[in-house]
Protein backbone atom coordinates (compact mmCIF):
# COMPACT_ATOMS: atom_id res chain seq x y z
CA UNK A 1 0.00 0.00 0.00
CA UNK A 2 1.53 3.18 -1.26
CA UNK A 3 1.00 6.66 0.73
CA UNK A 4 1.27 9.95 -0.91
CA UNK A 5 3.86 11.81 0.72
CA UNK A 6 3.84 16.03 0.88
CA UNK A 7 6.95 17.49 1.65
CA UNK A 8 10.56 16.60 0.32
CA UNK A 9 13.88 17.39 1.89
CA UNK A 10 17.08 18.56 0.18
CA UNK A 11 20.42 20.14 1.53
CA UNK A 12 22.04 22.43 -1.20
CA UNK A 13 25.90 21.65 -1.36
CA UNK A 14 27.95 25.13 -1.95
CA UNK A 15 29.64 24.68 -5.03
CA UNK A 16 33.64 24.52 -5.34
CA UNK A 17 34.14 26.68 -8.84
CA UNK A 18 36.32 24.13 -9.32
CA UNK A 19 36.58 21.65 -12.06
CA UNK A 20 35.85 17.20 -11.33
CA UNK A 21 36.22 14.49 -13.56
CA UNK A 22 34.16 14.26 -16.33
CA UNK A 23 32.93 11.51 -17.72
CA UNK A 24 32.70 12.22 -21.23
CA UNK A 25 35.80 13.46 -22.19
CA UNK A 26 37.98 12.41 -19.61
CA UNK A 27 39.51 15.67 -18.50
CA UNK A 28 38.90 17.79 -14.85
CA UNK A 29 36.58 20.44 -16.28
CA UNK A 30 33.09 18.63 -15.26
CA UNK A 31 31.53 21.58 -13.24
CA UNK A 32 28.03 21.27 -11.71
CA UNK A 33 25.97 22.32 -8.84
CA UNK A 34 24.61 19.50 -6.46
CA UNK A 35 22.02 18.67 -3.64
CA UNK A 36 21.15 16.11 -1.19
CA UNK A 37 18.47 14.30 -1.33
CA UNK A 38 16.75 12.49 2.22
CA UNK A 39 13.84 12.74 0.62
CA UNK A 40 12.14 13.47 -2.63
CA UNK A 41 8.07 13.17 -3.84
CA UNK A 42 7.83 12.11 -7.59
CA UNK A 43 6.39 15.36 -8.56
CA UNK A 44 9.12 17.31 -6.99
CA UNK A 45 11.95 15.39 -8.87
CA UNK A 46 9.66 15.37 -12.06
CA UNK A 47 10.04 19.02 -11.85
CA UNK A 48 13.72 18.93 -11.01
CA UNK A 49 14.12 16.93 -14.23
CA UNK A 50 12.35 19.97 -16.31
CA UNK A 51 14.61 22.09 -14.65
CA UNK A 52 18.20 20.05 -15.98
CA UNK A 53 18.67 18.13 -13.12
CA UNK A 54 19.58 13.99 -12.65
CA UNK A 55 20.31 12.07 -9.94
CA UNK A 56 22.83 9.38 -8.83
CA UNK A 57 21.68 7.39 -5.50
CA UNK A 58 20.60 10.48 -3.15
CA UNK A 59 22.84 13.14 -4.51
CA UNK A 60 20.97 15.36 -7.08
CA UNK A 61 23.16 17.52 -9.54
CA UNK A 62 22.62 19.99 -12.36
CA UNK A 63 25.28 20.85 -15.12
CA UNK A 64 26.53 24.66 -15.01
CA UNK A 65 26.27 24.77 -18.70
CA UNK A 66 28.26 27.51 -19.36
CA UNK A 67 31.30 26.74 -17.77
CA UNK A 68 31.66 22.67 -17.54
CA UNK A 69 33.54 21.24 -20.36
CA UNK A 70 30.97 19.13 -21.59
CA UNK A 71 27.61 20.79 -22.16
CA UNK A 72 24.68 18.54 -20.99
CA UNK A 73 21.19 18.92 -22.61
CA UNK A 74 18.37 17.26 -20.70
CA UNK A 75 17.16 14.76 -23.47
CA UNK A 76 13.44 13.39 -23.61
CA UNK A 77 12.12 11.31 -26.62
CA UNK A 78 7.86 10.65 -26.79
CA UNK A 79 6.84 8.05 -26.47
CA UNK A 80 3.22 7.60 -28.28
CA UNK A 81 4.39 8.85 -31.45
CA UNK A 82 7.97 6.94 -31.34
CA UNK A 83 8.71 5.24 -34.60
CA UNK A 84 11.24 2.52 -34.79
CA UNK A 85 14.46 3.20 -36.86
CA UNK A 86 15.79 -0.27 -39.67
CA UNK A 87 18.77 -0.54 -36.97
CA UNK A 88 16.41 -0.51 -33.97
CA UNK A 89 14.10 -3.36 -35.80
CA UNK A 90 17.22 -5.04 -36.30
CA UNK A 91 18.21 -5.30 -32.35
CA UNK A 92 15.03 -6.87 -32.17
CA UNK A 93 14.88 -9.27 -34.94
CA UNK A 94 18.69 -10.55 -33.39
CA UNK A 95 16.62 -10.82 -29.64
CA UNK A 96 13.53 -12.93 -31.38
CA UNK A 97 15.95 -15.24 -33.50
CA UNK A 98 18.42 -15.83 -30.46
CA UNK A 99 15.54 -16.67 -28.33
CA UNK A 100 13.62 -18.34 -30.71
CA UNK A 101 16.39 -20.57 -32.43
CA UNK A 102 19.29 -19.65 -30.48
CA UNK A 103 20.97 -17.83 -33.41
CA UNK A 104 23.78 -15.92 -32.19
CA UNK A 105 24.63 -18.78 -29.42
CA UNK A 106 28.14 -19.91 -30.94
CA UNK A 107 28.80 -15.78 -30.44
CA UNK A 108 27.44 -15.74 -27.00
CA UNK A 109 29.01 -19.18 -25.95
CA UNK A 110 32.92 -18.32 -27.13
CA UNK A 111 32.31 -15.00 -25.04
CA UNK A 112 31.12 -16.62 -22.01
CA UNK A 113 34.05 -18.83 -22.08
CA UNK A 114 36.89 -16.31 -22.31
CA UNK A 115 34.78 -14.67 -19.23
CA UNK A 116 35.39 -17.89 -17.25
CA UNK A 117 38.81 -17.98 -17.91
CA UNK A 118 39.57 -14.48 -17.20
CA UNK A 119 40.43 -14.06 -13.57
CA UNK A 120 38.67 -11.89 -11.19
CA UNK A 121 36.78 -10.87 -14.41
CA UNK A 122 39.48 -9.10 -15.72
CA UNK A 123 38.76 -7.47 -19.43
CA UNK A 124 40.08 -10.23 -22.22
CA UNK A 125 40.43 -7.60 -24.78
CA UNK A 126 36.68 -8.55 -26.56
CA UNK A 127 35.17 -6.19 -28.59
CA UNK A 128 32.10 -4.60 -26.59
CA UNK A 129 28.92 -3.29 -28.24
CA UNK A 130 29.19 0.50 -28.30
CA UNK A 131 25.60 0.85 -28.57
CA UNK A 132 24.30 -0.97 -25.99
CA UNK A 133 26.64 1.46 -23.54
CA UNK A 134 23.49 3.25 -22.11
CA UNK A 135 24.75 5.73 -19.44
CA UNK A 136 25.45 8.89 -18.26
CA UNK A 137 28.26 10.04 -15.74
CA UNK A 138 25.82 9.41 -12.60
CA UNK A 139 28.49 6.99 -11.45
CA UNK A 140 31.18 9.92 -10.94
CA UNK A 141 29.61 11.06 -8.32
CA UNK A 142 28.46 7.57 -6.30
CA UNK A 143 31.96 8.68 -4.21
CA UNK A 144 30.07 11.64 -3.17
CA UNK A 145 30.01 12.13 1.20
CA UNK A 146 26.84 12.37 2.76
CA UNK A 147 26.55 15.40 4.84
CA UNK A 148 27.60 14.30 8.44
CA UNK A 149 25.17 16.59 10.36
CA UNK A 150 21.62 14.62 9.25
CA UNK A 151 17.87 16.25 9.52
CA UNK A 152 15.51 13.60 11.86
CA UNK A 153 13.58 12.24 9.02
CA UNK A 154 11.12 10.91 11.06
CA UNK A 155 10.13 14.57 12.40
CA UNK A 156 9.89 16.01 9.61
CA UNK A 157 8.45 19.00 -34.51
CA UNK A 158 8.41 16.26 -36.21
CA UNK A 159 4.54 15.38 -37.15
CA UNK A 160 5.16 13.17 -39.79
CA UNK A 161 7.39 9.81 -40.93
CA UNK A 162 7.80 8.85 -44.35
CA UNK A 163 7.25 4.92 -44.75
CA UNK A 164 7.39 3.23 -47.71
CA UNK A 165 4.15 1.50 -48.77
CA UNK A 166 5.81 -1.03 -50.98
CA UNK A 167 8.01 -3.04 -50.05
CA UNK A 168 10.10 -4.07 -46.90
CA UNK A 169 13.46 -2.21 -46.81
CA UNK A 170 13.59 1.61 -45.48
CA UNK A 171 15.90 3.82 -47.83
CA UNK A 172 17.96 6.79 -46.00
CA UNK A 173 18.03 8.67 -48.86
CA UNK A 174 14.84 10.92 -49.70
CA UNK A 175 13.36 10.81 -53.04
CA UNK A 176 14.87 14.19 -54.08
CA UNK A 177 18.01 12.94 -52.89
CA UNK A 178 18.22 10.41 -54.80
CA UNK A 179 16.80 12.12 -58.26
CA UNK A 180 19.86 14.07 -57.46
CA UNK A 181 22.52 11.36 -57.56
CA UNK A 182 21.20 9.87 -61.27
CA UNK A 183 23.40 10.66 -63.91
CA UNK A 184 22.42 13.79 -65.70
CA UNK A 185 20.90 12.66 -69.17
CA UNK A 186 20.41 15.00 -72.64
CA UNK A 187 16.35 15.93 -73.16
CA UNK A 188 15.52 13.72 -76.20
CA UNK A 189 14.24 16.20 -79.06
CA UNK A 190 10.46 15.78 -79.91
CA UNK A 191 9.47 13.68 -83.21
CA UNK A 192 7.98 16.19 -85.93
CA UNK A 193 4.86 15.94 -86.82
CA UNK A 194 1.47 18.01 -87.17
CA UNK A 195 0.49 19.05 -83.52
CA UNK A 196 -2.46 18.43 -81.12
CA UNK A 197 -5.53 17.42 -82.94
CA UNK A 198 -7.98 19.63 -81.31
CA UNK A 199 -11.28 17.05 -81.39
CA UNK A 200 -9.52 14.73 -80.21
CA UNK A 201 -10.44 13.53 -76.57
CA UNK A 202 -7.92 14.00 -73.16
CA UNK A 203 -5.94 11.02 -73.12
CA UNK A 204 -6.07 9.10 -69.18
CA UNK A 205 -2.89 7.32 -67.69
CA UNK A 206 -2.88 3.57 -67.20
CA UNK A 207 -2.45 3.74 -63.64
CA UNK A 208 -5.94 6.18 -63.64
CA UNK A 209 -7.95 3.51 -66.14
CA UNK A 210 -6.76 0.68 -63.59
CA UNK A 211 -7.62 2.62 -60.47
CA UNK A 212 -11.05 2.63 -62.02
CA UNK A 213 -11.54 -0.54 -63.63
CA UNK A 214 -10.69 -2.02 -59.64
CA UNK A 215 -13.47 0.79 -58.26
CA UNK A 216 -15.88 -0.25 -60.71
CA UNK A 217 -15.20 -4.24 -59.44
CA UNK A 218 -15.38 -3.41 -55.93
CA UNK A 219 -19.08 -1.54 -56.62
CA UNK A 220 -20.11 -4.29 -58.26
CA UNK A 221 -19.48 -6.58 -55.25
CA UNK A 222 -21.29 -4.16 -52.66
CA UNK A 223 -17.93 -3.17 -51.50
CA UNK A 224 -16.96 0.47 -50.63
CA UNK A 225 -13.82 1.34 -52.52
CA UNK A 226 -12.56 3.39 -50.02
CA UNK A 227 -13.18 1.53 -47.19
CA UNK A 228 -11.00 -1.22 -48.84
CA UNK A 229 -8.15 1.01 -49.38
CA UNK A 230 -7.78 2.26 -46.17
CA UNK A 231 -8.05 -1.77 -45.32
CA UNK A 232 -5.40 -1.93 -48.15
CA UNK A 233 -3.01 0.67 -46.53
CA UNK A 234 -3.34 -0.50 -43.13
CA UNK A 235 -2.71 -3.97 -43.94
CA UNK A 236 0.48 -2.45 -45.70
CA UNK A 237 1.91 0.03 -42.74
CA UNK A 238 5.17 -1.02 -40.61
CA UNK A 239 4.15 -2.63 -37.44
CA UNK A 240 4.31 -1.39 -34.33
CA UNK A 241 7.07 -1.32 -31.60
CA UNK A 242 4.41 -3.85 -29.81
CA UNK A 243 3.78 -5.92 -32.71
CA UNK A 244 7.69 -6.18 -32.67
CA UNK A 245 8.33 -6.64 -29.14
CA UNK A 246 5.26 -8.98 -28.64
CA UNK A 247 5.89 -11.18 -31.96
CA UNK A 248 4.97 -15.01 -30.16
CA UNK A 249 8.03 -17.52 -30.31
CA UNK A 250 7.80 -20.40 -31.73
CA UNK A 251 6.05 -23.49 -29.24
CA UNK A 252 9.65 -24.47 -27.85
CA UNK A 253 11.96 -21.93 -28.19
CA UNK A 254 15.54 -22.34 -27.81
CA UNK A 255 15.52 -19.16 -24.73
CA UNK A 256 13.17 -17.57 -22.42
CA UNK A 257 13.80 -14.01 -21.74
CA UNK A 258 11.12 -13.10 -19.07
CA UNK A 259 11.73 -9.09 -17.10
CA UNK A 260 10.65 -8.66 -13.50
CA UNK A 261 9.67 -5.16 -11.97
CA UNK A 262 11.45 -4.78 -8.42
CA UNK A 263 11.29 -2.62 -5.74
CA UNK A 264 15.00 -1.39 -3.95
CA UNK A 265 14.85 -2.14 -0.28
CA UNK A 266 13.93 -4.39 1.89
CA UNK A 267 10.40 -3.85 1.05
CA UNK A 268 10.71 -6.51 -2.00
CA UNK A 269 11.78 -9.67 -0.52
CA UNK A 270 13.28 -10.80 -4.29
CA UNK A 271 15.56 -7.92 -4.18
CA UNK A 272 16.91 -8.80 -1.07
CA UNK A 273 16.86 -12.68 -2.55
CA UNK A 274 18.84 -11.51 -5.89
CA UNK A 275 21.02 -8.48 -4.32
CA UNK A 276 24.60 -10.82 -4.66
CA UNK A 277 23.88 -12.15 -8.00
CA UNK A 278 22.71 -8.33 -8.76
CA UNK A 279 26.12 -7.17 -7.16
CA UNK A 280 28.26 -9.40 -9.36
CA UNK A 281 26.40 -8.25 -12.75
CA UNK A 282 27.60 -4.63 -12.15
CA UNK A 283 30.92 -5.41 -10.85
CA UNK A 284 31.37 -7.51 -13.93
CA UNK A 285 30.11 -4.58 -16.13
CA UNK A 286 31.74 -2.19 -14.56
CA UNK A 287 35.46 -4.20 -14.63
CA UNK A 288 34.40 -5.09 -18.18
CA UNK A 289 32.85 -2.54 -19.92
CA UNK A 290 34.14 0.41 -17.87
CA UNK A 291 37.76 -0.84 -17.40
CA UNK A 292 37.51 -0.01 -13.74
CA UNK A 293 40.26 -3.00 -12.95
CA UNK A 294 41.86 -0.71 -10.22
CA UNK A 295 38.83 0.06 -8.42
CA UNK A 296 36.27 -2.80 -8.63
CA UNK A 297 33.06 -0.86 -6.89
CA UNK A 298 32.29 -1.97 -3.67
CA UNK A 299 28.76 -3.17 -2.45
CA UNK A 300 28.91 0.25 -0.37
CA UNK A 301 29.43 1.89 -3.54
CA UNK A 302 26.65 0.16 -5.45
CA UNK A 303 23.96 0.43 -2.69
CA UNK A 304 24.49 4.29 -2.93
CA UNK A 305 24.39 4.39 -6.45
CA UNK A 306 21.77 2.38 -7.95
CA UNK A 307 20.14 0.87 -4.37
CA UNK A 308 19.51 3.84 -2.52
CA UNK A 309 17.26 6.67 -3.64
CA UNK A 310 15.47 9.83 -2.33
CA UNK A 311 11.79 8.95 -4.35
CA UNK A 312 8.89 8.17 -1.87
CA UNK A 313 6.61 5.85 -3.15
CA UNK A 314 3.38 7.17 -4.40
CA UNK A 315 0.10 6.07 -6.49
CA UNK A 316 -0.48 7.52 -9.89
CA UNK A 317 -3.60 9.80 -9.79
CA UNK A 318 -6.85 7.58 -9.85
CA UNK A 319 -5.06 4.47 -8.37
CA UNK A 320 -6.11 2.55 -5.29
CA UNK A 321 -4.08 3.15 -2.55
CA UNK A 322 -4.86 -0.39 -1.76
CA UNK A 323 -2.73 -1.68 -5.04
CA UNK A 324 1.37 -1.54 -5.33
CA UNK A 325 2.60 1.95 -5.80
CA UNK A 326 3.15 2.77 -9.81
CA UNK A 327 5.33 5.75 -8.65
CA UNK A 328 8.69 5.47 -7.74
CA UNK A 329 11.86 3.93 -7.91
CA UNK A 330 12.56 0.39 -9.52
CA UNK A 331 14.90 -2.28 -10.71
CA UNK A 332 13.33 -3.90 -14.02
CA UNK A 333 15.48 -7.15 -14.37
CA UNK A 334 15.70 -9.34 -17.09
CA UNK A 335 16.55 -12.57 -16.99
CA UNK A 336 17.77 -14.92 -19.52
CA UNK A 337 16.61 -18.72 -18.83
CA UNK A 338 17.00 -18.11 -15.00
CA UNK A 339 20.01 -16.16 -15.25
CA UNK A 340 19.96 -12.37 -14.48
CA UNK A 341 21.49 -10.88 -17.26
CA UNK A 342 20.72 -6.93 -17.33
CA UNK A 343 18.99 -4.37 -14.65
CA UNK A 344 17.97 -1.24 -15.89
CA UNK A 345 17.24 0.99 -13.21
CA UNK A 346 13.72 3.34 -13.33
CA UNK A 347 12.24 6.19 -12.08
CA UNK A 348 8.52 6.09 -12.59
CA UNK A 349 7.44 10.15 -12.79
CA UNK A 350 3.62 11.64 -13.36
CA UNK A 351 4.63 12.42 -17.10
CA UNK A 352 7.58 9.85 -17.83
CA UNK A 353 9.78 7.26 -17.00
CA UNK A 354 13.51 8.01 -16.89
CA UNK A 355 16.49 5.20 -16.98
CA UNK A 356 19.10 5.74 -13.89
CA UNK A 357 21.32 3.68 -15.17
CA UNK A 358 21.45 0.41 -17.03
CA UNK A 359 24.10 -2.39 -16.75
CA UNK A 360 24.36 -5.87 -18.35
CA UNK A 361 26.09 -8.97 -18.94
CA UNK A 362 29.28 -8.62 -21.63
CA UNK A 363 28.76 -11.89 -22.80
CA UNK A 364 25.68 -10.95 -24.12
CA UNK A 365 26.56 -7.63 -25.91
CA UNK A 366 25.93 -9.42 -29.24
CA UNK A 367 22.16 -9.03 -28.21
CA UNK A 368 22.29 -4.75 -27.86
CA UNK A 369 20.70 -5.34 -24.50
CA UNK A 370 21.43 -0.95 -24.10
CA UNK A 371 19.34 -0.24 -27.13
CA UNK A 372 16.65 -3.24 -26.24
CA UNK A 373 16.17 -1.82 -23.04
CA UNK A 374 15.27 1.65 -23.72
CA UNK A 375 12.35 0.12 -26.70
CA UNK A 376 11.28 -2.16 -23.37
CA UNK A 377 10.73 1.09 -21.31
CA UNK A 378 9.05 2.83 -24.31
CA UNK A 379 6.56 0.16 -24.71
CA UNK A 380 6.39 0.41 -20.67
CA UNK A 381 5.02 4.13 -20.91
CA UNK A 382 3.02 3.42 -23.51
CA UNK A 383 1.69 1.07 -21.49
CA UNK A 384 1.32 2.60 -18.61
CA UNK A 385 -0.44 5.41 -20.56
CA UNK A 386 -3.40 3.78 -21.46
CA UNK A 387 -4.08 4.28 -17.49
CA UNK A 388 -2.58 6.80 -16.57
CA UNK A 389 -2.52 9.41 -19.59
CA UNK A 390 -0.10 11.93 -18.15
CA UNK A 391 2.90 9.84 -18.45
CA UNK A 392 4.25 10.61 -21.69
CA UNK A 393 7.89 10.61 -21.97
CA UNK A 394 10.95 8.59 -21.92
CA UNK A 395 13.47 10.58 -20.42
CA UNK A 396 17.15 9.74 -21.37
CA UNK A 397 19.20 11.55 -19.24
CA UNK A 398 21.78 14.07 -20.56
CA UNK A 399 22.82 14.03 -24.44
CA UNK A 400 26.06 15.24 -24.81
CA UNK A 401 26.74 16.62 -28.86
CA UNK A 402 30.77 16.28 -28.83
CA UNK A 403 30.73 12.69 -27.12
CA UNK A 404 30.00 9.98 -29.87
CA UNK A 405 28.97 7.26 -27.19
CA UNK A 406 26.23 9.97 -26.73
CA UNK A 407 24.90 10.07 -30.26
CA UNK A 408 22.75 6.72 -30.21
CA UNK A 409 20.18 9.00 -28.13
CA UNK A 410 19.30 10.76 -31.03
CA UNK A 411 18.22 7.43 -32.71
CA UNK A 412 15.04 7.75 -30.69
CA UNK A 413 12.71 9.90 -32.69
CA UNK A 414 10.82 12.23 -31.96
CA UNK A 415 13.14 13.59 -29.08
CA UNK A 416 13.50 17.11 -27.46
CA UNK A 417 16.30 18.92 -26.08
CA UNK A 418 15.81 21.12 -22.63
CA UNK A 419 17.13 25.00 -22.70
CA UNK A 420 19.61 25.32 -20.25
CA UNK A 421 18.39 28.98 -19.93
CA UNK A 422 14.65 29.38 -19.75
CA UNK A 423 13.96 25.41 -19.55
CA UNK A 424 11.68 25.09 -22.48
CA UNK A 425 12.01 21.50 -24.92
CA UNK A 426 12.69 21.78 -28.84
CA UNK A 427 12.82 19.23 -30.89
CA UNK A 428 16.70 17.57 -31.35
CA UNK A 429 16.81 17.88 -35.02
CA UNK A 430 16.19 21.74 -35.17
CA UNK A 431 18.63 22.21 -32.48
CA UNK A 432 22.05 20.15 -33.96
CA UNK A 433 22.80 22.84 -36.55
CA UNK A 434 23.18 25.27 -33.56
CA UNK A 435 25.30 23.12 -31.61
CA UNK A 436 27.91 22.18 -34.48
CA UNK A 437 28.20 25.69 -34.38
CA UNK A 438 29.06 25.95 -30.03
CA UNK A 439 28.92 23.12 -27.45
CA UNK A 440 27.23 25.76 -24.98
CA UNK A 441 23.86 26.98 -27.03
CA UNK A 442 20.63 28.94 -25.90
CA UNK A 443 17.95 27.20 -27.61
CA UNK A 444 15.00 29.14 -26.64
CA UNK A 445 13.72 32.10 -28.32
CA UNK A 446 15.98 35.20 -27.63
CA UNK A 447 12.64 36.90 -26.39
CA UNK A 448 11.70 33.95 -23.95
CA UNK A 449 11.89 34.38 -20.20
CA UNK A 450 12.11 32.08 -17.36
CA UNK A 451 9.26 32.83 -15.07
CA UNK A 452 9.79 29.88 -13.19
CA UNK A 453 13.32 30.70 -12.25
CA UNK A 454 11.59 34.35 -11.40
CA UNK A 455 12.53 34.77 -7.28
CA UNK A 456 11.80 38.17 -6.87
CA UNK A 457 7.82 37.81 -5.78
CA UNK A 458 8.15 33.86 -4.60
CA UNK A 459 11.35 33.39 -2.45
CA UNK A 460 9.47 34.06 0.83
CA UNK A 461 7.33 31.15 0.06
CA UNK A 462 10.75 28.98 0.17
CA UNK A 463 9.98 25.90 2.40
CA UNK A 464 12.79 25.35 5.20
CA UNK A 465 13.92 22.91 7.82
CA UNK A 466 15.68 24.70 10.49
CA UNK A 467 16.29 23.57 13.97
CA UNK A 468 13.77 20.47 13.34
CA UNK A 469 11.35 23.17 12.53
CA UNK A 470 9.48 23.45 9.39
CA UNK A 471 9.14 27.23 8.61
CA UNK A 472 8.80 29.73 5.46
CA UNK A 473 11.93 31.57 4.44
CA UNK A 474 10.59 34.99 6.11
CA UNK A 475 9.98 33.10 9.16
CA UNK A 476 13.51 31.44 9.14
CA UNK A 477 14.73 35.01 8.72
CA UNK A 478 13.13 36.19 11.93
CA UNK A 479 14.50 33.52 13.40
CA UNK A 480 18.03 33.96 12.21
CA UNK A 481 17.76 37.13 14.50
CA UNK A 482 16.17 36.01 17.24
CA UNK A 483 19.64 33.28 17.73
CA UNK A 484 22.47 34.34 19.84
CA UNK A 485 26.18 33.64 18.40
CA UNK A 486 29.34 34.68 18.97
CA UNK A 487 29.95 36.29 15.52
CA UNK A 488 28.14 38.90 13.19
CA UNK A 489 25.18 37.90 11.11
CA UNK A 490 25.71 38.06 7.11
CA UNK A 491 22.03 37.96 6.33
CA UNK A 492 23.09 38.93 2.91
CA UNK A 493 25.15 36.11 2.15
CA UNK A 494 22.11 33.91 3.43
CA UNK A 495 19.46 35.38 1.30
CA UNK A 496 21.65 35.24 -1.57
CA UNK A 497 22.37 31.91 -0.99
CA UNK A 498 18.71 30.66 -0.62
CA UNK A 499 18.02 32.69 -4.03
CA UNK A 500 20.53 30.81 -5.85
CA UNK A 501 18.63 27.65 -4.68
CA UNK A 502 15.24 29.06 -5.61
CA UNK A 503 16.77 29.76 -9.18
CA UNK A 504 18.02 26.76 -9.26
CA UNK A 505 15.17 24.37 -8.54
CA UNK A 506 12.54 26.95 -9.26
CA UNK A 507 9.54 28.25 -7.96
CA UNK A 508 6.98 25.13 -8.45
CA UNK A 509 9.28 23.31 -5.74
CA UNK A 510 10.05 25.84 -3.25
CA UNK A 511 6.82 25.86 -1.29
CA UNK A 512 6.97 21.87 -0.86
CA UNK A 513 10.39 20.96 -1.11
CA UNK A 514 11.94 22.01 1.93
CA UNK A 515 16.17 23.05 2.63
CA UNK A 516 18.09 21.79 5.07
CA UNK A 517 19.67 24.99 6.75
CA UNK A 518 21.18 23.63 10.01
CA UNK A 519 24.01 22.96 7.94
CA UNK A 520 24.50 26.80 6.01
CA UNK A 521 27.04 28.27 6.58
CA UNK A 522 26.24 31.01 8.87
CA UNK A 523 24.43 28.38 10.93
CA UNK A 524 27.75 26.00 11.26
CA UNK A 525 28.80 27.53 14.55
CA UNK A 526 25.37 28.44 16.55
Amino acid sequence: MAHNPKYSLVELFESSGSGSRCGYCGGEGSISDGMWGYRLTVNDYMNLLQRGWRRSGKYIYKPIMKKTCCPQYAIRCEALRFQLTRSQKKVIKRVYRYLAFGVGDEKIAAKVSSSRAAANFNCDGSDTDDDADMMDTGDAFMNVDEPKMQPDLPAFDEDSFHHKLHGSEETDVSESESMSLRPATAAKAPRPGVGPIPDAPLQRKKKEIRRERKRQKLLRKGLDPDVEELKRKLALAPPSLEDCLGKPLPENPKHTLVTRLVMPGDRDPYFMESFEETLKLYQKYELTIHKKEAERPTEKQFTRFLAESPLQYQSAPGQSPMDPPTLGSFHLHYILDGKLVGVDVLDVLPDCVTSVYFFYDPDYSYLSLGTYSVLKEIEMIRALNKKYPEIQHASLGFYVHSCPKMQYKAKFQPSYLLCPEVFTWHPLNACLEKLNKSAYHRLGLPQAVDHDGDMDSYLNEALVLYKRNLMTFDVYKLTLLKTRRPYPLDMAAEINRIAHYGRLVGRRCLPQMALYCDNAPLNRET
